[in-house]
């Protein structure tokens, strides 16, 4: 799949159910390698429908779609990064790249000069690479993350 063809744009309560299954399908798939699967199923817990629809109405949510088929998602509520998942699929392709560059651009607008993240051990890395700075380990019941931050 070529990168350049793809579309951002705000999502809306009929993408909750797309985004719920991208977003346990790519835990399930992605994050195995470094949680257990209790954390794992705990994790996907929190991202079934009825969660995504709550996350929509305090979060500014948005999905990148090809071909019309959503195959990522971020969100950003107040200075926070959250949920950002690209299918198993796609990833590797640059659609993880351009969801946050899209959300640092939308935060930039809002007047923000700073965005943090908890980032799961798997995706530490990736966001390195994007310029975010470790901050503190943040230990959880479902599983460690990493506090990072990035001025923007």
């Amino acid at each position: 799949m070529p990168v350049a063809d793809f579309q951002i744009c705000a999502a809306g309560d009929v993408d909750a159910p797309a985004i719920s299954i991208l977003s346990q399908e790519a835990i399930r798939r992605t994050n195995a390698q470094d949680y257990t699967a209790t954390e794992i199923d705990a994790v996907c817990m929190s991202h079934s429908i009825a969660c995504v629809v709550e996350f929509m109405k305090r979060r500014h949510v948005v999905v990148l779609k090809y071909q019309d088929q959503i195959v990522g998602t971020v969100s950003l509520e107040k200075d926070k990064l959250h949920s950002l998942f690209v299918s198993p699929d796609c990833q590797g392709l640059g659609y993880g790249t351009a969801l946050v560059v899209y959300i640092e651009e939308y935060a930039a607008k809002l007047g923000l000069d700073r965005i943090c993240l908890s980032s799961s051990i798997t995706a530490q890395r990736f966001y390195a690479g994007l310029g975010y700075k470790f901050e503190m380990r943040e230990n959880r019941p479902i599983g460690t993350t990493y506090l990072m931050a990035k001025a923007i």
